[in-house]
């Protein structure tokens, strides 16, 4: 072999070199001292959190992250939802889900702040550019948040991240 590569196995026993696993490039996109609030059923995207990549080669995997300080009002009783999903093609689908779901046995309201993250890979496909999105949506009657934080009244931040990693 050579400098910077591996061994590996077939599982039957016959060894060869590899070179998968580096990291190819990493952009980081850090969202703070904004609150996005939505009462909205339908998806909708924050456009801070859009993070555009170029991948170096068409079979590297992306690797998708986005870490979320969330707080999630429901008025009644019962429960509510928020829901988060990450998208590269304005929404026509959708590469992972993040759901938040509160319940309270009475008839009074509820409140919750906590965190949200959501890691997915793909294959890159091509050297094509992409833009990474998120959207989000919460049930009819409730209120949703993103990077508040009520106990303190101190912005959080949140995150999206992609790393390329060779196959």
């Amino acid at each position: 072999g050579s400098s910077g590569q591996f061994l590996k196995t077939n599982a039957s026993g016959a060894l060869s070199f590899g070179s998968g696993g580096k990291i190819l490039q990493y952009k980081y996109k850090e969202v703070s001292g904004t609150t996005y609030s939505t009462t909205s059923s339908s998806f909708t995207n924050i456009s801070d959190f859009d993070l555009t990549v170029t991948p170096t080669s068409a079979t590297s995997i992306l690797i998708i992250q986005v870490n979320l300080r969330v707080a999630l009002w429901h008025a009644t009783g019962n429960g509510g939802s928020m829901t988060f999903r990450i998208s590269d093609d304005n929404a026509s689908t959708y590469l992972s889900d993040g759901y938040v779901y509160i319940y309270r046995y009475d008839t009074g309201g509820i409140y919750w702040e906590g965190a949200d993250t959501q890691v997915t890979s793909v294959v890159a496909g091509s050297t094509n550019a992409r833009t990474y999105k998120l959207y989000y949506k919460v049930d009819s009657s409730d209120m949703g948040r993103i990077n508040q934080n009520n106990s303190t009244n101190l912005m959080d931040r949140s995150s999206i991240q992609v790393m390329e990693v060779a196959a």
